[in-house]
């Protein structure tokens, strides 16, 4: 798999662990510019008990991990917090605790920068090799 691609299965494996979870997923994509991202739109079903009328989405990038944000549909955030999942890449397992938290309780809205895990062009940290971890078929 090549470089740009190398996270989507790692977020098709969260996206996986949500829906398993019993945490709707409306829809999901994995942006392949640096640094890569990703964004996991949340059924409303999932948010609406602590946040109505908003959207809801967990956003990933390779820089700073998980964070939720929210706002009107089809906007832009209006706001976005930590989820503390405490690294760039916590098992999907973690991302569902965290994820499940923060739907439960607004986390503390972010104002400054979000947590920098890594660099993206920081290519002897181990990250490629976790990723590469998620891919359980050449083609994914």
């Amino acid at each position: 798999m090549n470089y740009h691609d190398a996270h989507r299965p790692y977020i098709g494996a969260v996206v996986n662990a949500l829906t398993t979870a019993g945490i709707g997923v409306d829809d999901w994509f994995a942006d392949p510019d640096d640094p890569r991202d990703a964004c996991i739109f949340l059924a409303t079903a999932a948010t609406e008990t602590h946040y109505p009328g908003e959207a809801i989405v967990l956003s990933w990038n390779e820089e700073d991990g998980w964070l939720i944000g929210g706002g009107q549909p089809n906007e832009p955030l209006n706001w976005v917090a930590d989820i503390y999942t405490r690294d760039v890449l916590p098992t999907p397992q973690q991302v569902v605790t965290a994820a499940r938290a923060a739907l439960i309780a607004a986390p503390s809205t972010l104002y400054g920068l979000a947590p920098l895990f890594r660099e993206f062009e920081d290519d002897t940290d181990g990250f490629e090799e976790r990723l590469a971890a998620y891919h359980v078929h050449p083609n994914v």
